[in-house]
């Protein structure tokens, strides 16, 4: 056995992060205990939509929130310029929707663990949400076949689709249904992480190959 399942050790401390910040409204600009929307966007290089059309489609999505929105800036990818300048253009012009470069990871957490719904495709929409049981729409192909919660809604990078998402998960059923279980998350993380470094193994097994005759997998 070459590889063991052992969960993501940096994701143990979620809960702890989510109430690092009781000020969370007060920091992003909102008033206590308001709804809000968390969205993050980042382009997509490998994506047949080009990046003009990504940020065009994300906008278009936004225009269907009616709540306060936080949008964090792109990350640092190729096209990353062009989606920060229709970013803060889109914001000058709508008064609910307020622009961070960065949040930080406790604040970022906190924000998550008070969210009425994430919009996007990052990452952390995979990863932490189901932990803070947020509901997610992930757009587009930038997280294709990763793994993710039951919180997750996936949607194609189209208006209609991003509208009809949004729907489903803000209906009062979906969040009641969420348990909070996180498949990037296990109790048992640090033992078998040390369990594994520190089981003596047998170097020939481990080095040895394994010829797999690819017609008996057809």
């Amino acid at each position: 056995m070459r590889v063991t399942t052992t969960g993501e050790p940096a994701l143990a401390a979620l809960a702890d992060y989510a109430v690092a910040v009781p000020d969370v409204h007060q920091r992003l600009g909102l008033a206590r205990d308001e709804d809000f929307v968390l969205a993050t966007f980042h382009p997509t290089s490998f994506d047949e939509a080009t990046p003009e059309r990504q940020v065009s489609v994300f906008l278009q999505g936004l225009n269907q929130v009616q709540q306060p929105i936080i949008l964090t800036a792109p990350n640092p990818d190729a096209s990353s310029e062009l989606f920060l300048e229709h970013f803060k253009a889109y914001v000058a012009e709508h008064p609910n929707v307020r622009l961070f470069e960065s949040l930080g990871s406790q604040l970022y957490y906190a924000a998550m663990a008070k969210a009425k719904f994430m919009l996007g495709n990052s990452s952390s929409g995979l990863w932490e949400s189901a932990s803070f049981r947020l509901p997610v729409v992930n757009i587009g192909s930038r997280q294709q076949g990763r793994v993710h919660g039951s919180n997750v809604v996936n949607c194609n990078l189209d208006a209609a689709a991003i509208t009809q998402a949004i729907a489903e998960v803000t209906h009062p059923e979906f969040r009641v249904r969420l348990t909070g279980d996180n498949p990037y998350v296990r109790p048992d993380t640090v033992k078998l992480i040390l369990q594994c470094l520190t089981t003596p193994y047998n170097r020939a097994t481990l080095l040895a190959k394994r010829f797999i005759d690819p017609l008996t997998l057809l």
